[in-house]
């Protein structure tokens, strides 16, 4: 009883069913901290950013870029391997998200969660920040994760949690589908849950995406009718392949080009493939029908993979009857009227549609009807029978027409045709009861109502093929199939399906649990081989989850499966218990919203356990526990699968954790240490501490001002650079924690500078007046410098680098779906000019920006390159700060000290120059979030009135001179010059 891809299972048979650099990690990952704004009261996004980069530790030498400076000390990591460079991106979201968590399954992120890691305007925004910031976590570029949606409709946004007292959702789910190319990654996607509140945050996401490796590198292919690949799917040789795995010539659906890298846990080597589903036989006719999905290897035409897309059931044994009352076989109990919700009745040429109670009101009869007809059917569900659909007519005869199907309850097919329909209505109900925009199923009513085929010419099975829910005829020792819990579980295949998610062993689980949730029963199928006492599974069972071999119920996917509804049972009792009115309805809306964040993997694991925790949460961090965390923690854990471990005690910070401080050592700290799942224990506060972003952490006590409240001066540091810290205490059980949690490897992270001033902080998006594309001297005949949001190819990005917005300046804008070399620079020279800014804001002022640049194509590649120079004289001379000529092909961070190369004036500019020269080649550059920053590294001395920066006679003149009014010289504050603002002084000689 499944998906085709999943079933109710029998003895002896059973169907189953970076390239993103270092820097840009580092760096955005600081983007969501909004403790920047709340410390430094900063009043514009420029400053923001500028601290945005400086926290980060960028603070180099004159012409080092970050990557540079990390092989200084780690030489291994100058040409970052993919693998590495995930690992390096994880490690960065680390330590800028200390409560965050990321949760590995065979060496690949399943589930990023904890506390939230993204915040904006609208969840969309706030799950495109995420992604645009953090791809390279998945080992892919932002651009390879396209806003297409996985689930089955098609949609990418996706309401979850229904509440019916405010009619509003408390999450919003955004999918992105993983392309390569143009090409759909077989089954790959990634999903970010956001919560509907102030900010959006986003609190979970769930990743399926493959590493292509290589592949992704070397691959040119492109969508089927692109410029770069076929132009059609060569239906013969697909037939060649899959045709003799049919008696007959199948036919073919859907076929499409896809990259095949495996599924689940199993990955493969990629490659170009073509998926397609080949159906044979008749519905009615099952020993002949078959309807599988195949991964056919373009090249070789080989079966990469394939999937029985019935979920069916193949039980031995000996059952009798059919039940309509209860949940079990007709034979194991009776049948009593029921109503057959939004059936159709048909007067005349009016079409009425009852109720969920079964009772219609039909308007506009011609008076001439004289009968009225009733098929078993409805709005929302179809009903087929190679038999015959039971019909019933009644005359009009004045009063209520009342049909009664089935009444005369001798024939067992109309029995089943009828317990069919009710029980498909029921867990329909239920499913759009807790979520009203459910995909797929809140759309089919009508001319697309979804199938039902009873009676079916074979005994002992049932199934799902992704368009109906098929039953068998009773025989073989089996009863007839279409009743109750067997329904449920069926359509409980295409709530997985519609959601997106894999069938499998996660599929059979979560089909057996929307029987549980309809019928408050554990036992599954009860009567199916003509013994009312059992059933064919029991989600009250003890399977334990095993690393190797799924659990210690059986590999099997249908015993697999009981993992998951045993989870289920155990919470249903759990919560029973604790809300005896209402706990029905709590487990209904967190298992049916679950499904679409476990994405389209086949298997169970513990990433389910954070799936429900996460929809249970109220304060977008399941760090800190949730509602009912020690409940849902405690059934999933009696099957193997623990939830995340709670913290023990939290710290709080009054005044906030600052993101500057002053470099003599006079910046202060509070911290407060609170319980949680445990306990602090007093005294025991403690500040680690280091002055730049390598070496050992250096410790100090914290001075306790009240049991676990604590002070520190953040000790002092060079100017202009990066002080990075983290705090501990110590449990009343003698455990040390530590704030970030996973510190060393996570820290908090300030700017070492009196003041920091941003002179210029430009993403473009918006049009700033100073800067000019081209100028007189210019040569080239196209990719002239334009501010756009780019359309992308192989070699100009398709993104801007700003995490929010999309423009940028690039050298030529090309069409949409363009070739390579459309819109390149060509012929010669194009040169970017900075606005004017000034370097004489601060003590040490620095430049920055984000740059893109490719020339490895073409008939001569790798020919060219880009200076970028800087100016002090307003453009008149211009001295290099670098000559770039490696291809990255991706966005580039690089900050200088201006200082290191020109004298610092107020008339200064950098300007950029693509050039195309001699041979042809295929050149594309960008930049991208320009910034100058400037840091004040001399602080103000007490006393020196007049700024020369000692305190000396010419001081003291200027504060007699004030005496008795207010001013400057008023320097204990009380709002008059006198004789202790003089003592002051006088001390300070």
């Amino acid at each position: 009883m499944e998906d085709r891809r999943s079933t109710l299972p029998t003895p002896g048979r059973w169907s189953a069913c970076l390239r993103a650099s270092l820097v840009e990690s580092l760096t955005e990952v600081m983007r969501v901290m909004p403790m920047f704004f709340q410390s430094l009261r900063l009043r514009t996004p420029s400053r923001f950013a500028a601290l945005a980069l400086a926290a980060t530790g960028l603070l180099l030498p004159a012409g080092a870029s970050i990557a540079g400076a990390i092989a200084e000390s780690s030489p291994a990591l100058v040409e970052l391997q993919p693998r590495a460079a995930v690992q390096t991106a994880i490690d960065a979201f680390r330590a800028a998200h200390s409560e965050t968590f990321v949760n590995l399954r065979a060496g690949a992120i399943t589930r990023v969660y904890g506390n939230a890691f993204s915040h904006a305007a609208t969840p969309i925004d706030s799950a495109d920040a995420f992604v645009h910031a953090n791809a390279a976590m998945f080992g892919v570029l932002p651009t390879a994760l396209a806003p297409i949606g996985p689930f089955a409709d098609g949609s990418r946004v996706l309401p979850l949690v229904y509440d019916t007292l405010t009619n509003s959702y408390k999450f919003t789910l955004v999918a992105y589908s993983q392309y390569l190319d143009g090409v759909p990654v077989f089954r790959a996607d990634l999903r970010v849950l956001v919560r509907n509140e102030a900010g959006f945050p986003a609190v979970l996401a769930s990743s399926s995406i493959k590493d292509l490796g290589a592949f992704a590198s070397n691959f040119k292919g492109g969508p089927i009718g692109s410029a770069r690949g076929p132009r059609s799917i060569d239906q013969a040789k697909l037939l060649r392949a899959i045709g003799n795995q049919f008696r007959q010539q199948p036919t073919l659906e859907g076929a499409e080009q896809v990259i095949w890298a495996g599924v689940d846990d199993q990955p493969e080597a990629p490659r170009l493939a073509y998926k397609v589903v080949a159906e044979g036989g008749l519905v009615f006719q099952p020993a002949s029908y078959k309807r599988f999905l195949y991964i056919v290897d373009a090249e070789t035409g080989r079966i990469l993979f394939q999937e029985d897309q019935v979920c069916s059931v193949d039980v031995s044994g000996s059952v009798n009857g059919l039940a309509t009352q209860g949940s079990g076989a007709d034979f194991c109990g009776e049948e009593l009227a029921e109503p057959l919700p939004y059936a159709k009745v048909t007067l005349g040429a009016v079409t009425a549609y009852a109720d969920s109670n079964g009772n219609f009101v039909a308007t506009g009869v011609d008076a001439a009807t004289s009968s009225a007809s009733s098929q078993i059917g409805g709005l929302y569900f179809k009903l087929v029978d190679a038999s015959g659909v039971a019909n019933v007519t009644m005359p009009l005869a004045g009063g209520p027409v009342d049909f009664v199907h089935n009444a005369p309850n001798t024939d067992a097919l109309v029995r089943a045709q009828v317990n069919a329909y009710v029980h498909a209505n029921i867990i329909r109900d239920l499913v759009l009861a807790q979520n009203p925009s459910y995909p797929v199923i809140s759309g089919q009513s009508g001319t697309s109502a979804f199938t039902i085929n009873s009676n079916l010419q074979q005994t002992c099975n049932a199934f799902y093929n992704g368009s109906s829910i098929n039953f068998y005829k009773a025989g073989g020792g089996c009863s007839n199939t279409a009743f109750s819990t067997v329904v449920h579980h069926e359509f409980g295949h295409h709530v997985v399906q519609s959601g997106g998610s894999g069938q499998g062993a996660y599929g059979e689980g979560m089909a057996d649990c929307m029987a549980v949730l309809v019928t408050d029963e554990s036992l599954l199928a009860q009567g199916f081989q003509n013994d009312c006492a059992a059933g064919l599974r029991d989600a009250n069972n003890s399977c334990q989850f095993l690393v190797s071999g799924c659990s210690t119920c059986g590999s099997a996917i249908h015993a697999c499966g009981q993992l998951l509804s045993g989870c289920v049972w155990d919470l249903r009792l759990n919560w029973a218990a604790q809300y005896p009115d209402d706990y029905r309805d709590r487990l209904s809306s967190i298992v049916v919203n679950s499904v679409p964040l476990h994405g389209p993997i086949t298997t169970i694991g513990a990433d389910i356990t954070i799936d429900f925790l996460t929809l249970n949460d109220d304060n977008a961090n399941i760090a800190d526990g949730t509602p009912d965390y020690f409940t849902i923690a405690d059934a999933f854990a009696q099957h193997g699968l623990p939830a995340p471990a709670l913290q023990l005690i939290k710290f709080t910070f009054p005044a906030g954790i600052p993101t500057a401080v002053d470099p003599d050592g006079t910046t202060t700290l509070n911290v407060n240490v609170e319980p949680l799942a445990g306990a602090p224990s007093p005294g025991t506060g403690t500040f680690r501490w280091r002055s730049g972003t390598s070496g050992a952490f250096s410790s100090t006590a914290m001075s306790q001002i009240a049991p676990n409240q604590y002070e520190v001066a953040i000790p002092a540091a060079l100017c202009p650079g990066t002080v990075q810290f983290y705090v501990q205490a110590k449990t009343t059980s003698n455990l040390t924690i530590s704030e970030p949690v996973n510190a060393p490897a996570s820290f908090f992270a300030a700017v070492s500078a009196f003041a920091v001033t941003t002179t210029l902080n430009d993403d473009f998006e918006t049009s700033v007046p100073g800067w000019q594309a081209g100028v007189a001297s210019d040569t080239a005949t196209s990719g002239q410098w334009v501010r756009v949001n780019p359309n992308g190819t192989a070699a100009q990005p398709e993104n801007d680098h700003s995490a929010v917005g999309t423009q940028c300046y690039i050298t030529g804008q090309g069409p949409l779906g363009g070739a390579l070399d459309e819109a390149d620079v060509d012929g010669g020279e194009t040169t970017l000019l900075s606005p004017l800014f000034s370097g004489l804001e601060g003590d040490t002022t620095f430049v920055s920006y984000w740059r893109w640049y490719s020339d490895d194509t073409g008939p001569t590649p790798n020919t060219d390159s880009m200076p970028v120079e800087i100016s002090n004289d307003g453009g008149a001379t211009w001295t290099l700060l670098e000559n770039v000529n490696k291809n990255n092909v991706a966005w580039v961070f690089k900050s200088f000290k201006v200082s290191n190369f020109v004298v610092p004036t107020a008339t200064m500019r950098l300007r950029w120059r693509a050039r195309d020269l001699g041979a042809e080649s295929v050149v594309e550059a960008g930049v991208d979030d320009f910034n100058v920053t400037s840091y004040d590294c001399v602080g103000t001395v007490l006393g020196d009135l007049n700024d020369d920066g000692v305190v000396d006679a010419a001081d003291l003149a200027i504060l007699l001179g004030a005496w008795g009014g207010a001013g400057a010289a008023d320097l204990d504050g009380d709002g008059t010059v006198g004789a202790e603002d003089l003592a002051i002084l006088l001390g300070e000689f």
